[in-house]
């Protein structure tokens, strides 16, 4: 339970336990009451995720499990109590930055934490019939992303976005920063 009663809540979600592993326990903080309770747990446990709120509902994307970034993406409506499961994202990240914007969801940078394995991506599109299968290596165990992703509700799909990049430098890399929304 929890977030039916209007006080202002604040959602503690995730993150790393005592023993360094990630968690899927979530509590929240209730103003009116001044405690702190116990909330519906995560479908995946996970730490160094994003999040972002919009309306009545609470995303968290990305992440890791401990060995491997995530592409998973959760979101629960405080008010029902209930995780569900979201598109994935088209990569894997964790330590990115999450806002909701205009029916919009966008993830930006962040780190994948993968071992150098084959990797596949496969995306099927039913109407066109037309199958994708994309292999590749990792050249290096952590990869730095200095890319943004956004998902459009009306359309269903995330889609990356182009950053700011100046030719004459490297691509700024970020990994756990803030994101605010004005």
């Amino acid at each position: 339970g929890g977030g039916g009663g209007g006080d202002p809540l604040v959602f503690a979600i995730g993150g790393y336990t005592d023993a360094l592993e990630p968690s899927r326990h979530v509590e929240y903080f209730s103003w009116g009451n001044a405690s702190w309770d116990d909330f519906s747990p995560m479908l995946e446990a996970r730490a160094m995720h994003s999040f972002a709120v919009s309306e009545h509902r609470i995303f968290v994307a990305g992440g890791t499990n401990g060995s491997n970034a995530l592409n998973s993406v959760e979101y629960v409506d405080p008010r029902e109590g209930r995780w569900r499961s979201f598109c994935s994202m088209s990569f894997a990240r964790c330590g990115a930055s999450m806002a909701y914007l205009n029916n919009k969801l966008m993830v930006t940078g962040g780190r994948a934490m993968m071992d150098p394995m084959q990797l596949s991506e496969f995306h099927s599109n039913e109407r066109a019939k037309a199958k994708l299968d994309i292999s590749y290596r990792l050249s290096r165990a952590k990869e730095w992303l200095d890319s943004a992703e956004v998902f459009d509700e009306r359309m269903q799909k995330w889609d990356q976005v182009l950053l700011p990049y100046n030719s004459q430098q490297d691509p700024f890399h970020r990994f756990s920063a803030g994101y605010c929304v004005l």
